[in-house]
């Protein structure tokens, strides 16, 4: 899994979706949820693939994965 939070670097939230494999994941900061959710629609959108996404208030993270 991709994440934020272990590495603490900025990492681009498009290209970050668009490498995620079937059932893969990747985690952004809270902070980002606006930004994460409308990347996954666009990139959802452009390549046809879905993405579900999680909120974990307790580690400040939300959590993306791929479905399709």
């Amino acid at each position: 899994m991709t994440s934020y939070a272990d590495n603490q670097q900025k990492v681009p939230i498009s290209p970050t979706l668009r490498k995620l494999s079937i059932n893969g994941t990747a985690s952004f900061p809270i902070k980002k949820h606006s930004s994460v959710r409308s990347c996954c629609q666009v990139v959802a959108l452009n390549i046809d693939v879905k993405f579900k996404t999680h909120l974990d208030r307790k580690n400040e993270v939300i959590i993306v994965t791929r479905v399709q």
